[in-house]
């Protein structure tokens, strides 16, 4: 370990790499790599990690060869006049990476933590703390990321690997189909945003060899190489997650649309009701290195370029010019189009050009010495207690800036008594018009003290868009809607029969990020009012009545959760199709009862009664599900519980056409029944277990047989995604009909088998 003698570990350097890098690749690399190839992006990004590693190489052979610090260098090579147009260069590049990185991150804070502030009010304090940490030099921001290294990447590593066990694989696959061509390009893209790479050339000379290495270069290389490795697998995750959450279409959307998934991912504890606050926050920390590296070079070549001997009257100068380079008025895709095709065109080449020049002009001279008393000396005990010191506050500093600003999900520091929370959201469309009911928790009656009137707890709006509900609500409430508290959505029939205006909602939702995408989403055939009106009848509230509803059949079940999340999937995704709870009042209590069919965003069928059973045994769920005997034999009225369910699929070819096998294995339970027969010998009981064992094989077979001849052949809904599942359970059946998946679907036949054992 050094201190303040301007030199940092290699461990350091890994980290310090690692940080620099890891908050913008992340946040980009699925919005790059699905722009170029959709969902086939893993060659791409394979391609790209190769060209880095080689970019890695060449940087390190201009190292070698560079002698001491890389600013005095070119200017004992090049001469003063040159080095200040080398200098100009560059630092023209870091101020526009800054720029271009301040404005990605402000536009994500502003949407996903505080949508009531403007882009300069949050770019100013970012660059502020990162202009802060730059002033200190590179072994306090060494000393900066070793401190905060695990505490950022360990709980964001652990959140993306909870979220793979939700990756649909028909959104990744199947893979190595794109042209060539565009994995190409695609992974061009991914080694551009590695051009903070550079940085290696300014950081060279404050770097310790590691006398157990063979070579400081070797040594740098590993170390470097490491942690490349950490931000390719990061990346990695972040690619497979988004687009396996939210589809490739999702992804290439939006700029940041890794941070989608961020509300997605089920953690299997609610302590958070909004995760993606946390983890946005830590991830501010990887931003402001990367800020703060970039501030501290600018700031070190204008030292250098105009004689200036304190970088404190610099510093505060290069933000100024960074946040107004930051919030210029202009659209951030035409700002990250713009900044892409300069660092394609001028900023890459320059990162070669330069250094090249400068090691053959020193070739053709002869190598120069660096004097003594360089940069390389170390400086006095005094400093190095300053810089302990100095290490200690920025990490406080920095902790308690990404604290402060994760818990601020809502804008300008709105009191808790000036919000009104939803509990529950009803939505329909009726008459061309769209019609919104904000249900209110009753506070009163959950603080035991008495109850509010159930009309005062309702809000109901009016308009052609959510938009315009929005506004009409601001202007006719002293207070502000607050979601965070939002436990279910009641949307109605005719909003789903019109794909139009359900895609507004559904956009609405998408970018509202005050809106958790784990909401709980049900279906209603009659009136969504009636339903509405019920919550005067349930305790606490029809939003957490419904929540607790809904957990409780999907715990006997183990079905899908159907949430928000899925209704945007089905909206980017124009192949995939989604069962919505329906939800309906029997005898004077709400219950979950059908099963509405979604497919291109528009409801096509609507499934009740004994059908939900064979849908549910169709999807792989079913458990604890009970079938009822109804034949006319002697087994007539018996009741038999399914238990340990397991299900196969596979598709395969058949006399030229695809063929769906399904194969479902499970344990039954005869509940009702065996009564009669319970003084019968073990051989009588298992000869009547045999004959309920093929009762219940062909009774299940031919209602799934017949479920899907009706709603895939008849009416032509892959309700069960089968085309979908073809991507990785048949690949050249799926490339066959890739465009035509109407095709693939009136061309399907079954092959259904069942196994229900009885012990």
């Amino acid at each position: 370990m050094y201190s303040e003698n301007k030199k940092i570990t290699l461990r350091q350097l890994k980290r310090l790499l690692v940080f620099d890098l890891f908050g913008v690749v992340s946040l980009v690399v699925p919005y790059i790599i699905t722009t170029d190839t959709g969902y086939d992006g893993i060659p791409a990004l394979l391609f790209g990690a190769v060209l880095v590693i080689v970019y890695l190489l060449i940087l390190l052979f201009f190292m070698k060869n560079i002698k001491g610090s890389y600013l005095e260098f070119s200017t004992k090579t090049i001469g003063r006049v040159l080095t200040f147009i080398v200098c100009i260069l560059y630092i023209f590049k870091f101020f526009t990476s800054i720029a271009m990185v301040t404005r990605i991150f402000t536009e994500v804070i502003r949407d996903a933590l505080l949508p009531g502030y403007t882009t300069l009010t949050i770019a100013i304090p970012m660059l502020i703390a990162a202009g802060y940490l730059g002033v200190k030099g590179a072994e306090v921001r060494a000393r900066f990321s070793e401190v905060l290294y695990f505490i950022v990447l360990v709980p964001i590593f652990l959140l993306l690997l909870l979220g793979l066990k939700d990756v649909d694989l028909a959104n990744v696959t199947p893979i190595f189909t794109a042209a060539p061509i565009n994995s190409i390009y695609g992974g061009f893209s991914f080694f551009l945003i590695f051009n903070a790479l550079e940085l290696l050339l300014f950081i060279k000379h404050y770097i310790a060899p590691d006398h157990k290495e063979r070579s400081t270069i070797s040594s740098i290389f590993s170390y470097s190489l490491q942690g490349l490795i950490i931000v390719f697998v990061f990346s990695l995750l972040y690619y497979v997650l988004t687009v396996g959450l939210v589809g490739d279409n999702a992804a290439a959307s939006k700029i940041w649309s890794s941070v989608m998934i961020l509300q997605l991912i089920k953690i299997p504890w609610t302590l958070l009701n909004r995760q993606d606050s946390l983890i946005l926050g830590l991830w501010l920390i990887s931003i402001f290195s990367i800020l703060s590296a970039f501030l501290y070079y600018i700031c070190t070549m204008m030292k250098r370029m105009f004689r200036i001997d304190n970088k404190l009257y610099l510093m505060p100068l290069i933000v100024v010019i960074a946040i107004i380079a930051s919030v210029i008025p202009m659209d951030v895709e035409q700002y990250y189009e713009y900044y892409m095709r300069y660092i394609t065109w001028i900023g890459l080449p320059q990162s070669f050009i330069i250094p090249i020049i400068i090691l053959l002009v020193d070739r053709i001279r002869g190598a120069v010495k660096p004097k003594p008393g360089s940069s390389q000396e170390e400086h006095p005990k005094a400093m190095k207690e300053r810089a302990v010191k100095a290490a200690k506050k920025l990490s406080i500093f920095g902790a308690l800036v990404v604290v402060l600003m994760s818990m601020t999900s809502c804008s300008k520091a709105v009191e808790i008594q000036d919000r009104e929370f939803v509990q529950a959201l009803g939505v329909d469309y009726v008459n061309n018009e769209l019609t919104a009911y904000y249900i209110l928790p009753d506070l009163a009656a959950i603080s035991d003290q008495g109850s509010t009137d159930s009309d005062k707890l309702l809000r109901t709006f009016s308009g052609t868009d959510f938009y315009t509900i929005e506004e009409q609500y601001k202007l006719s409430a002293p207070k502000k809607l607050d979601y965070s508290h939002l436990k279910a959505i009641i949307v109605g029939k005719g909003l789903l029969e019109n794909a139009t205006v359900y895609k507004q909602f559904i956009n609405y939702v998408e970018n509202n990020y005050e809106i958790s995408k784990n909401t709980y989403v049900f279906l209603v055939e009659g009136d969504v009012k009636q339903i509405i009106d019920f919550n005067k009848n349930v305790e606490n509230g029809i939003g957490d009545y419904l929540d607790r509803l809904y957990k409780n059949n999907l715990a006997s079940s183990e079905k899908e959760e159907i949430s928000l999340g899925s209704l945007i999937n089905e909206k980017n995704n124009t192949d995939e199709a989604m069962q919505i709870p329906l939800l309906t009042i029997q005898n004077k209590t709400l219950v979950i009862d059908g099963i509405g069919l979604v497919e291109d965003s528009h409801l096509r069928d609507v499934i009740t009664g004994d059908d939900v059973v064979t849908t549910d045994l169709l999807s792989g769920y079913g458990e604890n599900s009970r079938i009822f005997i109804h034949n006319g034999s002697k087994y007539d009225d018996y009741v038999i519980r399914l238990n340990e369910l397991h299900n196969n699929k596979s598709i395969t070819v058949q006399n030229g056409k695809p063929m769906y096998n399904y194969y479902l294995q499970a344990t039954g339970t005869v509940e009702k029944g065996m009564e009669e027969y319970a003084s019968k010998s073990t051989e009588e009981k298992e000869k009547i277990y045999n004959e309920i064992h093929q009762i219940v094989d062909k009774l299940l077979k031919d209602k799934m047989t017949a479920q899907l001849t009706e709603v895939v052949t008849r009416k032509e809904i892959d309700y069960l995604n089968i085309f979908r599942l073809s991507r990785y359970k048949n690949a050249e059946l799926y490339k066959f009909y890739k465009d035509n998946q109407l095709g693939f679907i009136k061309a399907l036949q079954f092959n259904v088998h069942v196994d229900i054992r009885f012990y």
